[in-house]
This record gives structure tokens, sequence and C-alpha cells, in this order.
């Protein structure tokens, strides 16, 4: 899921915020602390695998403009697919999915809520994507669906499974949809500085008639973030929450060996630029183990 106009406090924007200095960009006031959460536990009450999709469904596409970030994502997925379909999780709006349909590739796109893909089905050529309702965890495809030469989660995606369980049960459902040389590529930023349960309270916009605030908080014990978008307006107050389970990737890579995948290249944006131990982001390309070889970039 992508953030709006490159906001902190929004999962979709945390690659580009220095994890080991968080007061660059997370003012004093508003900081909180508070226990450690219990893995797979979460403190956004009543908070489920749809809210984040619910939530912003309807302002998605106006707070997000990443023309650049999308043709270079687009650019390399229809070139490793080859003419292969191409899965992409937590699809949206359709940002990624529509503009790699219009390659002349199949494209399906899952996600958990209903007014996120109708957002999609009602651009134009949105039906040129085929959109199922069903969970990331289980991915759940008719029958006609075919074996995918990619499966894909774009900018933090991933993370957006709340729980360990859940994100190694989508791991190992990729591994059973792709064909035999298929690939599965995840987009995520990296987390350093994950030291103490901490947050904030910070304006992201002002005007005479709208405030909008972000409200974050960190509990490192369960790798968790969470955090809402808070619009007030004359006409009253809008939360939009969302939570991640975020990881390293060393981390991921043990995770996807347990499913079944073995890492096969590892670049630090859709470019191809080279990973580093400096790099805030990844885009990690896992083959299945048995059949694990680096790509070209």
């Amino acid at each position: 899921m992508d953030c709006p106009n490159g906001q902190f406090g929004c999962p979709a924007m945390l690659s580009f915020v220095r994890r080991d200095c968080p007061s660059s960009r997370v003012p004093a006031v508003g900081t909180c602390s508070g226990p450690a959460l219990p893995l797979g536990s979460s403190a956004v009450d009543r908070y489920t695998s749809s809210t984040y999709g619910d939530g912003y469904a309807d302002i998605y596409d106006d707070w997000y403009d990443m023309r650049e970030e999308t043709g270079a994502s687009v650019a390399w997925l229809s070139r490793v697919a080859d003419g292969r379909p191409i899965l992409e999780l937590g699809v949206g709006t359709g940002r990624v999915a529509v503009p790699l349909a219009a390659t002349g590739l199949e494209v399906w796109g899952i996600d958990s809520s209903l007014p996120m893909l109708e957002r999609l089905r009602e651009k134009p050529d949105g039906s040129s994507v085929r959109t199922v309702h069903t969970e990331m965890s289980t991915i759940a495809l008719p029958n006609d669906a075919p074996p995918f030469g990619i499966a894909f989660a774009a900018y933090n995606t991933f993370f957006m499974m709340t729980t360990r369980e859940e994100q190694l049960d989508c791991l190992r459902r990729i591994a059973a949809l792709l064909t035999t040389d298929g690939v599965a590529v995840l987009d995520l930023f990296i987390p350093r500085g994950l030291v103490s349960p901490s947050g904030g309270v910070e304006v992201t916009s002002l005007a005479v008639d709208r405030l909008v605030l972000r409200a974050y908080r960190r509990w490192p014990t369960a790798n968790t973030f969470e955090g809402q978008h808070v619009e007030i307006t004359d006409a009253g107050v809008r939360l939009r929450p969302w939570s991640m389970r975020v990881m390293t990737p060393t981390e991921l890579d043990a995770l996807a060996d347990e499913a079944g995948l073995c890492l096969a290249d590892r670049w630090a944006g859709w470019n191809g630029e080279p990973f580093t131990d400096g790099s805030r982001r990844h885009i990690s390309v896992y083959k299945r183990a048995e059949i694990g070889s680096p790509l070209s970039g």
C-alpha cells in the first residue's frame, strides 16, 4: 500500500524515514511509551485485514502520486514476466496492476478490501485486471486461475499482514501458485532502529477547514508499527488506521526458506540499483527452493 505525499506515519513511506534516527522526522510532542505488545496482538481495537483498505479507499488515488515509481516497477515486472501471468497481492486501486495489464499481460489482483477493489473496477481499463476478494494469507483463487510467472507485493504491502503466521502462510501459498521457474517479488523498507516502544503525533496538513494529524507507535518486541491518520473537518473526525509487522531482509529470507522459497536476487530499487548495507529498501526476488538462481537486473 502506498502513502500520501511521502508522509511518515503510513506504511508505505516508512522506507524513506531514517530508522536509526527517528527524531529526525518525528517531533518530541506526543511521544509515548508502554509495555511490550504480545506477538500477534494488535493495540488498534477492531483492526482486521481489510481495515486499511476500507479506510483509505476513498482518498487513495488522491493522496498518492507515484508515477515514476509505478513506471519503473511496471517496466521491470513486465520484462521478467516474459508473457506469463502475474498476480499482485494487495492490488488496491490498481496503481501497478492496471498499467501492467496495459502491456498485454494477464494480470490478477487480490485484496481483502472490497472498497479498494470497487475503486479499481471503476477505473478506465480496470476490467483488464482479474480481481479476487481474498486474504493475502490464504490467496483463495477460483479454479481457472493459471500458474503465475510472478507473484508480487508492492511497496510494503507484505508487511501489512500483522502476524508471522499470516506472512508464512502467504509465502507458502505463493510457492504453490508459481510456475516451475516463477518468482515471488517483495518490495519492502528496511526497519532499522527498532529499539524501544515509542511513537509520535505530527501535523501533516493544515487548512482553514481541515486538519490532518498522523499518530503512530512502535512495538519492537512484536516488530509492529501501528498508527492513525486523523482527519478533522467541520463535518467531524475521520480515523484512518493502519498496522504492520516488519522484519529485516535476513529475517525475511529465513521465513521464505521455511516456506520453500530461496533468495534469487536483491536490489535497492526497481531500476536495479545495487543493494548495500546503507540501502533503505529492497526489491527481493525469490524462487522455489529447488530452482533458485540469480536473475539479471
